[in-house]
């Protein structure tokens, strides 16, 4: 698409309703990396993408007008690849005389890489999303959510792990805050739908562009619901009424919607007006994960202070989710960050760290060691996320200018040192606690009790007990250093770590030996408990407005920082405590500023808060309608309630269901008579990718990764999970299961003590990698399934007869209308005589007489009601289920006539596109492996799951043999 014309066509139109919800996306672009080679054989052009024609396309202007311009998409690919640097590569290649073959040259480089340079290295594949954010001239803040992927090659079309080409990234432009779950699944639906129009041919696709078709499908949907939601009085928070469902996706008949489609749960800033998308929602988890409490109770103090804060780390993903969760803190207390917030730094952009002003950068690694060379930088904390380590430059006082509110004043009276805990103390054990819930909901049961375990346990206790004891050695070091060293010599040397006692390291040491260099897990429960922390430390805090307005007469009241101070001082903050120090500083900054105009702004205005505002907001209404105090226990119990009345808990229970059931459909002792439905069940309710599908995988992932020893079915459970979502699931499972196809690949060589469990996990490793680097095939299959699934869902769409009805007849006037062979009704029945006597019965034979024993009937008239034999019908052989089909003999069987299968008749398409499938689905069905079967329903659960016991090319029959079980073989199409 000539990109010219998009920004023309976009600065003609006008400008949209401010009062209206932000478009779900304002453009969509699809961008090479800035140094591959530009051969039409190996990359293709770059592609962009804007909302449909219409009032969305015409509120869309001021981003389509500078960003759809080559100027704009060089600055766009920038973020999308902060690891390169143009000049310096051009500087490189001139120096080697070799300038004809940098970038924009036809010729390969080393940035088209083959597969296992980019997926199975740690250096390149670093993160395969990450947010940025930019600012256009209007002064409008654009975020950009960016996901790379490795394309398929324009030679190889249906496999992706022949050739060499460059790394491509996906780009969604949108002025709305929060929403990274959705955005994420929306740009892995993309991908997959990409990768598919690559892989089939032209005659079985029936769009000639599914991204486009796909995105304005969801911008129109998001805006319906949005319309919807602003209608809504009650504000129902049901599923219906915040999801986004999408049909006939894949194969594009309107036969197969009821088993083509995905659904995205949509957050709720998404459905409100742009003002209130300001307070962020994002994830405050990660930030903990990578710095434990101390560490980010430390950032937390410098954000508060409005200091100039660099994050570094070498994955885009973990830089961007660290930069999200540190603004999210803030606003769990309605503190919106008003400084320069760069998530991602390009290179070419490091003169932005000399600005006189406050600011939020992230750096990737590589380009750490620039940091110090920027002219006039300043005083900046630094914080390693990777190594989880605080730096100072240009700082002469850390303790007074970042200041540590952990940090506890030394009194010579313990009593009087118990009771000097502040609000502070009170946030630290809340987030203790809340990762160490995190930490036990993510575990689950995979802890496991084997020798391995506790082995790997012991090693972790000997690690944390001298690690202790050399961070106790390195703080009486760096005291006994600060002591004698001069105030303004504290450039460049690493901060002090709060002086507390070595218990209160115990918590953090622990849940960072879990989510150090690790994806994590968006774990909704913990991470509300974390912002129920937060919002009641601000409650306390900032919570009661007498604190720091001062009435009027005749006036809005005044905001008085003095009086701010005081009153905290009366309520317990010392001057010489470490939270006056930093309250000194806050009173100062232009958040609280803000924060102050907007609470005055609600109280003239007599706004209530809606029932999906923050914490923050409805226990402030609460306290102040019901003149509550703003003190610790009354603060959390109101938050809890609070929280277990949301309507949103609803979807945290789902997330968490979800979970639970994973985790039982791959421990060791999952029921096998119920694992096949299950699975089904659950490849349905992954249909929902924003958050169901990621939990699910999230789990299938930590579960190959402690698949060692004796717990090798969680490695093989996981694999034929991965195995149902791929062929029964949504279309971007695809792209969940390519992301971890280094973890798949790695289960090829799996080492085991028992050779065949080493076989069995080898053969489904090796055949899962194979399926998804063969896109054709897997997209041909995905087709077969979803033609099984539909005439399976038809069948049970069948009416069933109401065997309820009952008929109003006598039975002669039946008798008379049916009329049978003979016109003689039957005899009457037997009566007692007038003296009540009974008529004499057979006692010859003590069995007849036996009412337990019943007498065999003639076929008569009697017993042959309407001249119909109700004869029992003979009993079914009894198959031998301890022999394999494959070591039947099927040579004494006699052959029994089969049904032939029903082949389904797909209707005809006025668009004449699907004579292809119609030829394709009529063909004879796909020819299974002869090796995978699948166990009859009947005999399943007398089978031992993951047999590792080896069969021989020969097999004595079953009686000689009773404790021997076939070897387990997965059949997907089961």
């Amino acid at each position: 698409m000539d990109t010219s014309s998009v920004a023309g066509s976009m600065a003609s139109s006008t400008q949209g309703d401010k009062d209206d919800v932000w478009p779900i996306f304002d453009a969509f672009l699809d961008l090479p990396h800035p140094a591959v080679s530009t051969s039409s054989e190996v990359n293709d052009r770059r592609i962009i993408i804007a909302p449909p024609q219409g009032e969305a396309f015409n509120r869309s202007r001021d981003v389509g007008m500078e960003l759809a311009t080559e100027q704009g998409l060089a600055r766009v690919s920038a973020f999308c690849f902060p690891e390169f640097y143009a000049e310096a590569y051009a500087q490189e290649q001139a120096q080697k005389g070799t300038i004809a073959l940098g970038p924009l040259s036809p010729k390969l480089n080393r940035f088209d890489m083959y597969i296992q340079d980019y997926m199975f290295s740690q250096k390149s594949f670093n993160g395969a999303y990450h947010l940025f954010a930019m600012q256009l001239a209007s002064g409008q803040r654009v975020y950009g959510h960016v996901r790379r992927y490795y394309p398929h090659h324009l030679q190889t079309h249906g496999r992706i792990d022949v050739g060499r080409r460059g790394v491509r990234a996906l780009v969604l432009l949108t002025r709305a805050a929060g929403g990274e779950d959705v955005y994420h699944a929306l740009l892995k639906t993309v991908e997959a739908l990409s990768s598919q129009r690559y892989s089939l041919d032209k005659s079985l696709q029936t769009q000639s562009r599914p991204q486009q078709n796909f995105l304005h499908e969801i911008h129109n949907e998001h805006t319906r619901l949005s319309r919807a939601y602003a209608a809504s009085n009650e504000k129902a928070l049901t599923f219906q009424a915040l999801a986004i469902t999408i049909k006939q996706m894949e194969v594009g008949n309107p036969t197969f919607q009821h088993v083509d489609y995905s659904s995205y749960l949509l957050p709720q800033s998404l459905l409100l007006p742009h003002e209130a998308t300001e307070i962020t929602s994002a994830p405050i988890l990660p930030l903990l994960r990578c710095l434990g409490v101390s560490h980010t109770l430390r950032l937390f103090s410098a954000l508060m202070c409005e200091r100039r804060i660099v994050l570094v780390s070498q994955s885009t993903s973990r830089l961007s989710a660290c930069a999200s969760a540190a603004t999210s803190i803030l606003a769990q207390g309605l503190l919106h960050w008003q400084h320069i917030y760069i998530p991602i730094l390009p290179p070419s952009m490091m003169n932005y760290l000399a600005a006189p002003m406050p600011y939020l950068i992230g750096v990737t690694a590589n380009n750490a060691s620039k940091i110090e060379k920027v002219q006039g930088l300043g005083e900046v904390l630094v914080v390693y996320l990777d190594e989880n380590e605080l730096q100072i430059h240009n700082i002469q006082r850390p303790d007074l200018m970042i200041p540590d509110i952990l940090d506890r004043v030394e009194v010579d009276d313990p009593y009087q040192q118990q009771q000097m805990s502040s609000i502070a103390d009170i946030l630290k054990m809340d987030l203790v606690n809340v990762l160490r819930s995190d930490r036990r909901i993510i575990q689950g049961d995979s802890a496991g009790t084997g020798a391995a375990v506790v082995k790997e346990k012991g090693k972790d206790l000997l690690k944390r007990g001298f690690g202790k004891l050399k961070k106790v050695a390195k703080k009486q070091i760096e005291k006994s250093r600060n002591q004698n060293m001069p105030a303004g010599s504290a450039h460049g040397m690493a901060g002090p770590d709060p002086p507390v006692t070595v218990d209160e390291y115990e918590d953090d040491d622990e849940a960072l030996q879990i989510y150090a260099y690790g994806e994590g897990f968006n774990n909704k429960v913990a991470e509300d408990e974390a912002k129920i922390a937060f919002a009641a430390f601000f409650l306390c805090l900032i919570g009661d407005m007498k604190l720091y307005l001062k009435p009027q007469n005749g006036g809005p009241p005044v905001f008085d920082k003095e009086l701010f101070l005081q009153s905290r001082e009366k309520l317990g903050d010392r001057k010489n405590g470490p939270l006056y120090a930093m309250l000194v500083h806050f009173k100062e900054s232009q958040i609280f500023e803000m924060f102050v105009k907007a609470r005055v702004a609600e109280i003239q205005a007599r706004k209530q808060p809606a029932i999906n505002a923050p914490y923050f907001s409805r226990s402030l209404t609460h306290h102040i309608t019901r003149r509550i105090p703003f003190s610790g226990p009354e603060v959390r119990n109101i938050l809890r309630q609070l929280s277990d009345s949301n309507p949103e808990k609803n979807f945290v229970q789902a997330s968490t269901t979800i979970r639970k059931k994973v985790m039982a459909l791959t421990s060791n002792n999952r029921p096998e008579h119920l694992a096949r439905a299950e699975l089904s069940k659950l490849a349905q309710d992954c249909r929902e990718c924003g958050s169901i599908l990621t939990e699910a995988m999230s789990v299938v992932w930590e579960r190959i990764r402690d698949s060692k020893g004796m717990q090798w079915k969680h490695g093989y459970f996981a694999l034929q999970l991965i195995y149902e979502l791929i062929l029964h699931g949504p279309i971007a499972a695809i792209t969940e299961a390519t992301d971890g196809l280094d973890k798949i690949r790695n289960l090829k060589f799996y080492s085991h003590m028992r050779s065949g469990i080493a076989q069995d996990m080898r053969a489904l490793a090796t055949s899962l990698y194979s399926l998804l680097v063969d896109r054709t095939k897997l997209f041909h299959m995905r087709r077969v399934c979803a033609l099984r699934r539909m005439e399976s869902n038809s069948s049970q769409r069948k009416p069933k007869a109401n065997t309820n009805l009952r008929v109003r007849m006598r039975f002669h006037m039946m008798h008379a209308l049916l009329k049978p062979g003979v016109s003689a009704v039957s005899p009457a029945p037997i009566v007692e005589d007038l003296l009540g006597n009974q008529p004499p019965q057979n006692v010859a034979n003590p069995a007849t007489s036996n009412p337990a024993v019943p007498k065999p009937q003639e076929n008569n008239y009697g017993n042959d009601l309407l001249s119909m034999s109700f004869a029992t019908p003979s009993p079914a052989p009894v198959v031998d289920v301890s022999k394999s089909f494959d070591n039947m003999n099927l040579s004494n069987v006699q052959p029994q006539p089969h049904p032939q299968p029903t082949v389904a008749q797909i209707p005809p398409n006025t668009a004449g596109s699907y004579a292809p499938q119609q030829q394709m689905y009529n063909q004879a069905p796909v020819q299974a492996n002869p090796s995978q079967y699948n166990y009859p329903q009947q005999v399943q659960q007398n089978i031992a799951p993951n047999q590792y016991q080896q069969q021989g090319p020969t097999q004595q029959p079953a009686s000689s043999q009773p404790n021997k079980k076939p070897s387990m073989q997965f059949d997907p199409f089961a």
